[in-house]
């Protein structure tokens, strides 16, 4: 059992992996949804961006019940939990995506482009339910 709080970016230094996808095959609207889970639990992100590819980052401390502390970061390209690759960390990100999972979101507006299309979107959270749309119609080809 982890207690998780959001850190520092600076506290999470070291290799970090790919270590869960919150969800096993994240629609558009889980991206949604992920955020405003994590707006509840944490606050606002470390890092929140414009670029679809680098969208958010949060630095997590989880202290387990002995007192020992690791880190992990959430991004919100997949939405996945990073960590050092070892079974604390992965324990660790278990937990983490069961709690985010588990989580009501928080009411939230966001827009980025993914320029790899190029598209722009415009998604986040309104009365509790997630919402993505797009648009391609702000770019010149």
């Amino acid at each position: 059992m982890y207690q998780f709080k959001k850190c520092p970016i600076e506290s999470t230094k070291g290799a970090f992996y790919g270590l869960k996808n919150i969800y096993d095959e994240p629609t558009e609207l889980q991206h949604s949804l992920c955020l405003g889970q994590l707006i509840t639990l944490f606050g606002e992100p470390n890092d929140l961006t414009e670029d679809y590819e680098y969208l958010y980052t949060y630095a997590i401390s989880a202290q387990d019940t002995d007192g020992n502390i690791l880190y992990l970061m959430v991004t919100g390209n997949s939405p996945m939990i990073l960590g050092e690759d070892n079974e604390a960390h992965n324990n660790a990100a278990e937990e983490l995506a069961q709690l985010i999972v588990s989580t009501k979101p928080s009411d939230y507006d966001h827009q980025c482009v993914y320029e790899d299309i190029p598209v722009s979107i415009k998604f986040g959270v309104r009365n509790g339910e997630p919402y993505s749309e797009s648009d391609m119609s702000d770019f010149d080809f």
